[in-house]
């Protein structure tokens, strides 16, 4: 009798919880750029494209170039045709997860201003994009997190200035340094990390999107990003528990 009733309690207990978020550790995705660009939606080719990663980085990785920052850039809009604007890389069927962690490698190979930002809840519907981005960037003075949502690909960065987090060891992302970056996003919740750090640098749940798809994009002038060993996996929640 009292072992049927501890499984009813389960069965309630469970009912209550509702459905899992995901199969905590399922792989979603992951790509060592070793096959080239092709798992990627890309805006533009020219611009996002596998090279030889530098550095101790075997094999390959993918390079972001702003559409601003080609020095023969005026040439080659007379010579053939503008960049498509803005620089992304998103990952096909993203748009079905609801719970994951993105984790991967980057590298800014000049001492430029070069950003990476990560895209989540990407959505776009008659020409309108709006999404949810977080950016790293590094600076020759300075090295910070920003929180960066875009509506309709404006940047709403400077609604949330008290969101931007200034990174103790400027020298610590370069450039030519290969550093670790990841994002957990479940639901409107977004974590993001950078190198060892076992907890999140900045979270933000102000973006009103649930699910879109993600991706990353470098910044609208300045230098360019590498990125490698990127792989996605399913969380059944947060890995960071505290407060914001």
């Amino acid at each position: 009798m009292k072992a049927r009733a501890a499984r009813l309690l389960a069965s309630v207990s469970l009912l209550l919880a509702g459905p899992a978020l995901g199969d905590d550790g399922r792989v979603l995705f992951q790509d060592d750029f070793e096959s080239g660009p092709g798992r990627w939606i890309v805006s533009d080719p020219e611009y996002v494209q596998i090279v030889d990663a530098p550095d101790g980085g075997p094999g390959h990785a993918l390079r972001l170039t702003p559409a601003g920052a080609l020095l023969p850039a005026l040439v080659r809009r007379l010579a053939s045709r503008p960049p498509a604007e803005p620089v992304f890389a998103l990952i096909p069927g993203s748009e079905e997860w609801s719970a994951y962690r993105l984790e991967g490698r980057l590298y800014f190979p000049e001492a430029n201003d070069s950003y990476l930002g990560v895209i989540y809840h990407y959505r776009s519907s008659e020409g309108r994009a709006d999404l949810g981005s977080i950016y790293v960037i590094a600076k020759p003075d300075a090295s910070y997190i920003r929180v960066n949502p875009h509506y309709d690909w404006n940047p709403a960065r400077a609604i949330y200035e008290e969101l931007r987090v200034d990174l103790a060891d400027p020298a610590a992302l370069g450039p030519r340094r290969w550093v670790r970056f990841a994002l957990e996003v479940v639901g409107r919740e977004a974590h993001f990390f950078v190198g060892d750090a076992g907890e999140p640098r900045v979270t933000f749940s102000s973006f009103e999107a649930e699910r879109g798809q993600v991706g990353l994009n470098p910044r609208s002038i300045g230098g360019s990003v590498l990125v490698d060993d990127i792989r996605v996996r399913a969380i059944g929640a947060h890995s960071y528990r505290g407060p914001p």
